[in-house]
């Protein structure tokens, strides 16, 4: 479990960051976006995996797991939708000098919310079984 949230917390500070310049490239494109609307969206986008970030350091890492794959699972549905299907198509945009920052913030995003998914998942797996198993002290036959 704690190689878990040493995975868990380098993906959340990793897909904070993604989010912060992914923001940023989203503001130089016209018509572009607003330096409130960007400081919103970073707060917005990053508030509730910093507070898995915080739990997955606690006893409390299932509720770590069921929120790190809520809100990137969220993230990854809605993103990949966007920037590979919907209005803004990474593969449809006009040439321009935020076209490639667009592109690969829009793929790391896709595969920082992914794993970070998949570290949900196995949080939520992992806590749930290590609630109900009481190992065995070393040394000692199963009866």
């Amino acid at each position: 479990m704690r190689k878990l949230a040493q995975y868990g917390t380098v993906i959340i500070i990793a897909h904070a960051l993604t989010v912060v310049w992914h923001l940023k490239v989203l503001a130089g494109i016209p018509p572009g976006l607003t330096a409130q609307q960007v400081a919103r969206a970073i707060a917005a986008i990053n508030a509730v995996p910093v507070i898995a970030l915080i739990f997955l350091w606690t006893p409390f890492r299932r509720l770590a797991g069921l929120l790190l794959f809520l809100t990137l699972g969220a993230g990854l549905v809605a993103g990949g939708y966007e920037h590979f299907v919907g209005a803004d198509n990474m593969f449809r945009m006009a040439a321009g000098p935020w076209t490639v920052p667009f592109r690969v913030s829009a793929v790391l995003l896709l595969i920082l919310e992914g794993v970070g998914c998949w570290i949900g998942i196995a949080l939520l797996l992992g806590a749930r079984g290590s609630q109900t198993e009481d190992p065995a002290p070393a040394g000692s036959s199963p009866s």
